[in-house]
């Protein structure tokens, strides 16, 4: 007797999906703290300021430390005396270097000074590239979100299995006195897809196959299938020892077509 473990291939499939998308979402979201870190450093630049310290700040503290530099950063930005061009209080009414008197008309914006000495650099390519990534990091995450819920509900199936060989069962079969020769299991939570089976008959044999069946929620629909010949079941809520008639199918393979789309919580033991 074999056993495995069959997942749904929605399963697998939104799995993995989940998996790329994560992964894909921790490069984007690394992406965008660097090009946020990025244009922190250079902005800070522009003004003035201490464009290390504040580059630390952020990557460290993250949204807290973008709110702290445009409260208290950005005012701390420095001008220039038109007289020895060091740095000056914009608040100032004198250079603390020169003595220079500042006024509203002769003081020196920094960033005005830097593009003079042609060193202003424009930060705005970092901002789109940051706003880019983090959109698309957040875009990813609930893509992976949503495609490992929509995976959970698809389910899976656990079943073991005997049907290519012969298993003789000590005591008969799971429902306690019927010899069976053979037996296999389907058991699932929810399942999308038709499972297909197949019992071989030989010289007649076997006529009857008995079915003990668990079924949670709804029903499973069980097609009996040989060419052209097909019966119809249904099975809902539980039952034991119930069993089909296959004595009219000719020898060869019967194949079971088990559709439980609309079932949920599903055990069924077949065996003859």
């Amino acid at each position: 007797m074999s056993y495995y473990f069959d997942i749904d291939p929605f399963l697998w499939t939104y799995g993995i999906w989940f998996l790329i998308c994560i992964g894909l979402a921790i490069i984007a979201a690394i992406l965008a703290e660097v090009f946020l870190c990025l244009w922190i450093h250079r902005d800070a630049k522009n003004h003035g300021v201490d464009a290390t310290m504040w580059t630390v700040i952020v990557f460290f503290t993250g949204i807290i430390g973008i709110i702290l530099y445009f409260a208290i950063g950005r005012k701390q930005t420095k001008t220039k005396c038109p007289r020895c061009f060091q740095n000056v209080d914009p608040n100032s009414p004198l250079c603390t270097s020169c003595g220079e008197q500042l006024t509203p008309e002769n003081i020196i914006g920094y960033d005005i000074y830097a593009m003079k000495k042609s060193e202003f650099r424009s930060p705005t390519g970092f901002m789109v590239t940051f706003i880019v990534s983090f959109v698309l990091s957040v875009l990813l995450m609930i893509g992976g979100v949503v495609g490992l819920i929509v995976g959970a509900f698809e389910g899976g199936r656990y079943y073991y299995d005997s049907n290519s060989q012969t298993d003789n069962i000590a005591g008969g079969s799971t429902a306690g006195d019927a010899a069976a020769n053979d037996y296999f299991n389907v058991s699932f939570y929810s399942e999308s897809e038709i499972i297909e089976r197949t019992i071989t008959k030989t010289n007649g044999t076997p006529a009857e196959v008995y079915v003990d069946f668990e079924v949670g929620e709804g029903k499973v629909y069980l097609t009996v299938q040989q060419g052209e010949k097909e019966d119809y079941y249904e099975m809902s809520g539980s039952g034991e020892m119930n069993y089909f008639d296959i004595s009219s199918f000719a020898n060869g393979d019967i194949t079971l077509l088990i559709d439980g789309s609309e079932a949920r919580d599903v055990d069924l033991d077949f065996y003859w």
